[in-house]
């Protein structure tokens, strides 16, 4: 009886953890865009991972000089089996400061779940569509 128990309340505990994952990856990843939308480069580099973040704030400096993002949505977030890695893709519309144009661009972002921190950082960001 005590296994039964104990094997219903690890599933049990098993399937929270993989429900506050998808929770927590949905508001980091509006957190991370939220600031990308208000040029915060500073509230940005605070959800991207430790390896990546020289390089991604580099890319997002130039971006932010020849663009300002207007808007943006969430379209689609995926997690895999493990929950510890997830994609999710965004739709941003923007202000191209060059032509002085609305612009439309579609970015697929990589976000990995650091189990030291319990927390999850964006580790890449390939932009997929621009419009």
């Amino acid at each position: 009886m005590r296994k039964i128990i104990f094997s219903v309340l690890a599933l049990f505990l098993i399937t929270a953890c993989a429900k506050n994952r998808v929770e927590q990856l949905t508001n980091r990843a509006d957190a991370y865009n939220r600031s990308l939308r208000w040029s915060s480069l500073t509230a940005a580099s605070a959800l991207i991972a430790d390896e990546s973040r020289g390089k991604m704030i580099d890319k997002l400096s130039k971006l932010m000089k020849s663009s300002r993002i207007v808007d943006y949505s969430i379209v689609d977030l995926g997690l895999d089996s493990e929950k510890l890695h997830g994609s999710v893709v965004v739709e941003f519309s923007f202000y191209n400061n060059i032509d002085q144009s609305m612009r439309y661009r579609q970015e697929i972002q990589s976000w990995e779940f650091d189990k030291k921190q319990g927390k999850w950082f964006i580790k890449k960001a390939r932009t997929t569509a621009i419009e």
